[in-house]
């Protein structure tokens, strides 16, 4: 769960919702003010749940946290007010020789990303 006003995400065991865990979320630092919470909204979990994606609205960022540490591990800018965030896992797939430019995923990988519409 995330708490916009705590800068947090809580871990809660089921079924009796006892905290198990809580771990900080980047703050924002703005001179002469106190810092300010990165407004943490969206979640998802990697496939195997090690990795919890945290869309942060104010920080322009995704937080990546350790599940089993229930440790940040990494913020990833991503551009103006991350919201609905998804992970996916593309298939390998045999190699195939081709003319068009490809990237190549590993089967499991996970992916981070935010959609803005192009600028007019």
């Amino acid at each position: 769960m995330t708490s916009i006003g705590a800068n947090a995400v809580f871990a809660y065991s089921l079924p009796d919702l006892k905290l198990v865990g809580e771990t900080a979320l980047p703050q924002i630092k703005v001179a002469g003010r106190a810092p300010i919470s990165s407004v943490p909204n969206w979640v998802t979990f990697t496939p195997d749940s090690r990795r919890l994606y945290v869309s942060n609205a104010a920080a322009r960022s995704v937080s990546v946290i350790d599940t089993q540490a229930m440790k940040l591990i990494a913020t990833v800018p991503v551009g103006e007010v991350p919201k609905r965030i998804n992970t996916l896992v593309l298939p390998s797939r045999p190699y195939r020789a081709s003319t068009q430019p490809s990237s190549r995923f590993q089967s499991g990988s996970s992916l981070v990303s935010n959609w803005r519409p192009p600028e007019w």
